[in-house]
Formats: structure tokens, C-alpha cells, sequence
């Protein structure tokens, strides 16, 4: 069984009902662009060869490119879509840089199996970001500064954190050590000690 991969999904309203656009794909010479409102499923339904034609005649260099393009139509709303009988029709993007698909109404067995890759790829999505985000909580709770730091800005910060800590602890034990004036009294710090007599200085009387 092939295994197929969920591209980015979005939600697009046409006449009040809500629809899933979202890509599918295989590897790199595979792509779809496929549309959904959970019950019936449209596709673009390309072959290697109309792929490669769609590619030329949009100047797409690769499928990666129409995921890009696709999120900048949603982020700016440039999207429009059109349904014809079985067909619809997507347009994304402005004029400049203007992107169709025509995506078909799939046979009942083949949406059923389109909807059951779009659940479990929704499905696979969520778990993954359910353990991205359980490991940013458990970041940020054992340091929520460090943690957003690259490693050697977190280096320089800790040694800098260490030199000053060494200058406090300097200042404070050279507070407490600091030399005392000579008429202070050992015993009694504070008071000043008492002169021993040196008799009367008959100049100073």
C-alpha cells in the first residue's frame, strides 16, 4: 500500500456550506489538490503526464511550490471556487500570479477511501503537535527563559551570571573585612579606644 501524506488543510464557503481543501501526495512526481465537504470529495486526479502540464503552464518548479501557493491564497483570502455538475473549479491567488484547478467528483468507493487518508492525516497532525507542545510546557516549566535560548548565548549568560555573583560576594566579605581605623576599638567595634596619657602639651594649653 502506498503510503500518501496530508498536505495543509484549509476551509473554504461556497453558498453557505463550508468545504476542506487540502493536498495529498506520494512522493515528488505525485500531487493532488483535493476539496471536501465530508461527505463527497473532488480531485484534481493528475497523471505524471497533466501534472507536468499543469507544472509548465503555471511555472511551478516543483509540488512543494503549490503548498506555498496554496497557503498565500488562504492567508489572503484570494481564493474562489466554482462548482459545475460533477467539476469544480478552484481559482488562488491574484492576477499576477493566478493559479486553477479543476478538481472532479470522485466515485463513492474512491472518496471513501480520499476521506478515510484526510482523517487519519488530520488525525496524525494532531498527535504530533499534542507532543511538540508537551515538550515546549515541559521547557519553559524547568526554565521559561533559558529554554527559548540558543545553547551558546545560554553559556555566555551563566558564566556572566557567575562573574557577578563572584563581584558581590567579594564586595560583601570586603564590607564586612574592611580595615578599621586605627582609634577603633577591637572589642567593642564602633567605640573609639581610649589614648594612652601622654602627659600635658604645653604648647596646645
Amino acid at each position: 500500500m502506498v503510503l500518501m501524506n496530508v498536505g495543509p488543510t484549509y476551509t473554504v464557503t461556497h453558498d453557505g456550506s463550508r468545504y476542506i481543501c487540502y493536498s495529498i501526495s506520494a512522493d515528488s512526481d505525485s500531487y493532488n489538490v483535493c476539496l471536501s465537504n465530508a461527505i463527497d470529495v473532488w480531485s484534481t486526479r493528475f497523471t505524471i503526464d497533466s501534472l507536468l502540464d499543469h507544472k509548465n503552464k503555471h511555472d511551478i518548479g516543483c509540488s512543494k511550490e503549490y503548498d506555498t501557493r496554496l497557503r498565500e491564497a488562504f492567508e489572503h483570502k484570494a481564493v474562489s471556487l466554482s462548482f459545475q455538475d460533477s467539476r469544480s473549479t478552484l481559482t488562488i491567488g491574484d492576477d499576477a500570479k493566478k493559479l486553477t484547478f479543476n478538481l472532479y467528483k470522485l466515485p463513492l468507493l474512491e472518496a471513501r477511501y480520499e476521506l478515510q487518508l484526510l482523517i487519519f492525516g488530520l488525525a496524525d497532525k494532531v498527535c504530533s503537535l499534542g507532543k511538540e507542545l508537551q515538550a515546549a510546557e515541559g521547557a519553559a516549566v524547568c526554565s521559561p527563559e533559558k529554554s527559548q535560548l540558543p545553547p551558546q548565548t545560554l553559556t555566555q549568560r551563566l558564566f556572566m551570571q557567575d562573574v557577578e555573583s563572584r563581584k558581590v560576594m567579594r564586595n560583601a566579605v570586603g564590607g564586612i573585612l574592611k580595615k578599621r581605623s586605627s582609634a577603633e576599638s577591637l572589642i567593642n567595634p564602633g567605640r573609639r579606644k581610649k589614648q594612652a596619657p601622654s602627659g600635658v602639651d604645653f604648647e596646645d594649653a
